[in-house]
């Protein structure tokens, strides 16, 4: 009865075992994924593109519609502008400091952090709190994130991720149901930030300008 007794627990230590390599192995392989995505993006020093938000909220019917563009510009930051149906503004620096128009509305810097990693797709921020299973199809791409830092498990459950060459769309679920959908379009990479544009980015975060 002992003999069989072990040959059971060495039989089920040896199939978990198993398991946690193979989970390791996927984990790995979608590391790497995540990895060569980041890379094949078109990098350049700036990004441009427009947005359609959709947020969904458990107690509205109809979701709430926001559109607007953004750009990225390399050693600079970001900017996120709503255009309809209510302006407002997030300037976020490339360290991740959020400078936002909405007077009463602050944005903690993890949020203006994890935008900015999303629309550049950094491999290094999303793995550091996120578990992310990675996968390809040709030049289309899609990451599933889901959250083991506790800082995003308190509020998000889920987002996903799809792109080719650039970021088209990100849908965020959190804990509560509520949900955000983003769609990406007219991505480019030129024209470059004008003096002005740099000048006005600058002023707003309370850098000296360049």
């Amino acid at each position: 009865m002992r003999a069989l007794l072990r040959v059971l627990v060495s039989g089920m230590l040896a199939l978990l075992m198993c398991f946690s390599a193979v989970a390791q192995t996927a984990e790995e392989q979608s590391l790497a994924t995540l990895q060569d995505i980041s890379q094949r993006l078109h990098r350049s020093d700036t990004v441009r593109g427009e947005f359609v938000q959709h947020r969904y909220l458990k107690i509205l019917s109809r979701p709430l519609t926001s559109t607007g563009d953004f750009y990225f510009q390399q050693n600079l930051g970001a900017r996120w502008r709503v255009v309809q149906p209510y302006p407002s503004t997030i300037h976020i620096t490339a360290e991740g400091k959020v400078f936002t128009s909405e007077q009463g509305q602050p944005m903690a810097e993890e949020f203006g952090q994890l935008l900015l990693a999303l629309l550049l797709i950094d491999s290094e921020q999303l793995s550091h709190h996120f578990q992310v299973k990675a996968t390809t199809v040709d030049s289309q791409w899609s990451l599933t994130l889901t959250p083991h830092s506790d800082q995003w498990q308190q509020v998000v459950r889920e987002i996903s991720v799809n792109g080719d060459r650039a970021v088209r769309s990100i849908e965020i679920h959190e804990n509560g149901g509520d949900r955000t959908v983003v769609s990406i379009d007219n991505v480019s990479h030129k024209p470059l930030l004008s003096d002005t544009e740099k000048s006005e980015f600058l002023q707003i975060v309370g850098q000296p300008a360049q």
